[in-house]
């Protein structure tokens, strides 16, 4: 039986694109341990994979061959984690956070590792990096300076500090989303 680590994990993705690449991934786990250490009976075994295979199917996502990279992705690891010998309790609770770990289907997390993977998805979705990531992503796709601002109307102004399952999370969130605030009052500013 093996676990899930960085190495095994870059292996099994086919794909990465811009704006929501690796790098995304090393944060999010970054964000992941820094939340877990503070909270209690947290199965690093189960957060780890989960972690390392929460965007598994993004590429598929990205490239329109399915709706939703989160439940594709929820489907995709039952087989990868069949062969690691992973326990099936493991393996449908590893599924499951990879299937409610995204903000935009508002799906809720009912377990520890489920609840820290969309704490530490969020977190990157907020802050001086999402506001890169955004304009990053809408540029690969030629939009506007102003439709990327739309953005994060969209989403980003939605991921509030309260919705976060975690204080860890919460803590952090209450930051970044602070940051947030003050480039879009900027950035409408120069807009007008």
């Amino acid at each position: 039986m093996k676990d899930i680590n960085e190495k095994m994990a870059r292996n099994l993705y086919s794909g990465e694109f811009v704006a929501h690449n690796w790098d995304h991934i090393h944060r999010v786990h970054n964000f992941a341990l820094r939340i877990a250490k503070n909270e209690q009976n947290v199965n690093y075994r189960i957060l780890e994979a989960a972690v390392w295979l929460h965007d598994i199917a993004r590429h598929l996502e990205f490239n329109n061959k399915c709706k939703c990279h989160a439940k594709t992705g929820a489907k995709m690891v039952i087989s990868i984690l069949s062969k690691l010998k992973f326990d099936k309790e493991d393996i449908k609770k590893i599924s499951e956070a990879i299937r409610v770990h995204r903000y935009s289907n508002q799906d809720k997390a009912n377990f520890i590792e489920a609840k820290i993977l969309q704490d530490a998805d969020r977190l990157d979705a907020l802050g001086a990096i999402s506001i890169a990531r955004i304009f990053l992503f809408n540029g690969a796709k030629g939009n506007s300076i102003g439709s990327a601002v739309k953005r994060f109307y969209f989403k980003q102004i939605k991921l509030k500090p309260s919705t976060f399952n975690t204080k860890t999370g919460k803590a952090i969130a209450k930051h970044r989303y602070g940051f947030v605030l003050s480039f879009l009052k900027e950035i409408e500013g120069d807009l007008k």
